[in-house]
């Protein structure tokens, strides 16, 4: 970095007055007061510096958090679920090793029920993780499986209003985030709100995108939210909209619902 000296030369102030001797006192307060500003820019410059470097380390911190969430999350799904049929499955085939063909023929059966069991929980567990049919046809469709899915999982009702995607595909960046915010968002329905139903509204107008999720639970105040031990849901949600250049805006109280709204930019 130049000195502030060299900048003030390049910048035409004399440090010296007219023959050499000492600056007048009007041109001396001028150069003061430009070493002072370059000075303050200076420690301005540092200090944004400190916060982009802080800032990033909360950002790898947060995306770290999320993939061990993700990974416990797995793991619990595996152990949970594949785990248990394949130790029934086991099970099941050792004891009709040792018996006679007639009696075996119910552990069998008991087996083939246990196989389709595990490859149903499997294609689950594939279709959490990403559905093909978000690829294939686009949000407007995977939205459509998802709310099927989720009413049949947990028993709440998405009414579904949308505006400008029919029959259209975005970026896949924008898909994938938009189908995220609202699962996440709904995920958040299911466990927190306490509500039979749901309102979801996706649309599009000029080069944005906006998801909006509503419910008439118990609400929560957004402030704490954001800033607790459990804040990934919402921290997740606004990260994917901040980085497609939009935003994540939530307004809750408590007992008083909530609704969340997101934009996403395309087209950039």
């Amino acid at each position: 970095m130049p000195s502030i000296r060299s900048t003030v030369r390049r910048r035409g102030v004399s440090l010296r007055g007219r023959g050499g001797g000492p600056a007048a006192e009007p041109e001396r307060v001028k150069v003061q007061r430009l070493l002072a500003e370059l000075e303050a820019q200076k420690e301005q410059c540092q200090a944004q510096n400190e916060r982009l470097v802080e800032l990033q380390k909360n950002l790898t911190r947060q995306l770290l958090d999320v993939q061990e969430a993700e990974r416990r999350h797995i793991a619990r799904e595996l152990h949970d679920q594949l785990g248990q049929l394949l130790t029934a499955l086991k099970l099941s085939l050792r004891t009709s090793a040792v018996q006679s063909l007639d009696n075996a023929r119910g552990d069998l059966e008991r087996a083939q029920a246990l196989v389709g069991d595990l490859t149903a929980r499997v294609r689950d567990m594939s279709l959490d993780l990403r559905p093909s049919v978000l690829d294939d046809l686009g949000l407007l469709p995977a939205l459509l499986w998802h709310f099927d899915r989720y009413t049949e999982q947990n028993r709440v009702r998405v009414t579904f209003k949308h505006a400008g995607i029919e029959g259209r595909r975005f970026q896949q960046e924008i898909e994938t985030a938009a189908y995220r915010i609202v699962q996440e968002a709904l995920n958040n329905v299911a466990r927190h709100a306490g509500v039979n139903d749901a309102t979801v509204r996706v649309w599009a107008r000029g080069s944005r995108l906006f998801v909006q999720v509503e419910d008439p639970g118990k609400g929560f105040d957004p402030v704490s939210a954001f800033t607790g031990v459990n804040s990934r849901g919402l921290t997740g949600m606004r990260e994917r909209a901040n980085l497609l250049g939009g935003d994540l805006a939530v307004e809750s109280a408590m007992g008083a619902g909530t609704r969340l709204t997101a934009d996403l930019v395309f087209g950039r």
